[in-house]
């Protein structure tokens, strides 16, 4: 490339100019760091269990101060061993210097206990995702302990997840 008078001309007038420079940079840079960004997520799969059980899924956005609740399946009693399950929905991230999603799946159960608990953590989820997951509740085989509670039984899971969302009474 052959440089020219008027190429250096140009170039010595951009170097007047810092803040040009500094503005595009910013410019260029803001909207990465606070961009949001909104994802849709499907995950499913199968619940077994040794006998007939009962459950309902939670999925959930981890966030810096307070997650979000993606979708809910009220509880229902399983038609037998094998229950076939689905839980979707969209969420928005707009945190700074973060645009992906980072959910998690809570199933409440009472396969071979009055209150089972079981849970999927996934990290940074940044398009469009569809997850396959099947469970075996007999064996409790993906656990993340500090996301699941310990009541007494299922109809106490029922009433705190009312109480949380507001939903007590309806």
């Amino acid at each position: 490339m052959r440089v020219t008078s008027s190429m250096i001309a140009y170039l010595k007038g951009v170097e007047q100019v810092p803040n040009m420079w500094f503005a595009l940079l910013i410019c260029v840079l803001i909207p990465g760091c606070i961009g949001t960004n909104s994802v849709f997520v499907r995950i499913n799969g199968t619940l077994t269990c040794s006998a007939q059980f009962e459950y309902a899924i939670e999925l959930v956005e981890a966030d810096t101060i307070s997650d979000d609740l993606i979708d809910f399946t009220d509880f229902r009693t399983s038609k037998g061993s094998v229950e076939n399950y689905e839980v979707h929905g969209w969420e928005t991230e707009s945190e700074f210097f973060n645009n992906a999603i980072e959910p998690w799946m809570r199933i409440y159960h009472t396969c071979g206990t009055k209150s089972g608990c079981v849970c999927k953590k996934w990290d940074n989820i940044y398009s469009h995702t569809e997850i396959t997951l099947n469970i075996n509740l007999d064996k409790n085989d993906v656990m993340c302990g500090d996301l699941c509670a310990s009541p007494d039984s299922v109809a106490d899971l029922r009433g705190q997840w009312l109480l949380k969302h507001g939903q007590w009474g309806k």
